[in-house]
């Protein structure tokens, strides 16, 4: 359940090169009764493999300078709003 000006709940912090799986994930995210944000974290070079998850309500495009999956996580949690933040691989089922 997305939120707007309501506390969030839960950040979902997924970094990511924006392969295949990621859709996967995004619409198990979705589906959670929680008011959540989603922040996908991509190297700046790989943002256009995401952008056509912009319609997603609540979800954050972070492109990131570097190629590395642990600055990618610390960079989204970095901008997490969610009183509660889980980090996500792009592979994993909920």
């Amino acid at each position: 359940m997305p939120t707007d000006s309501v506390k969030i709940e839960l950040s979902v912090v997924i970094a990511t090169l924006g392969l295949q799986n990621l859709r996967n994930i995004l619409l198990e995210i979705t589906s959670l009764e929680l008011k959540y944000e989603i922040l996908i974290v991509i190297p700046e070079q790989l943002h256009y493999r995401v952008e056509s998850y912009n319609s997603i309500p609540c979800l954050k495009i972070l492109p990131s300078t570097v190629m590395h999956q642990v600055a990618q996580r610390a960079l989204g949690f970095r901008h997490a709003n969610g009183e509660y933040i889980v980090q996500l691989d792009d592979d994993q089922f909920l």
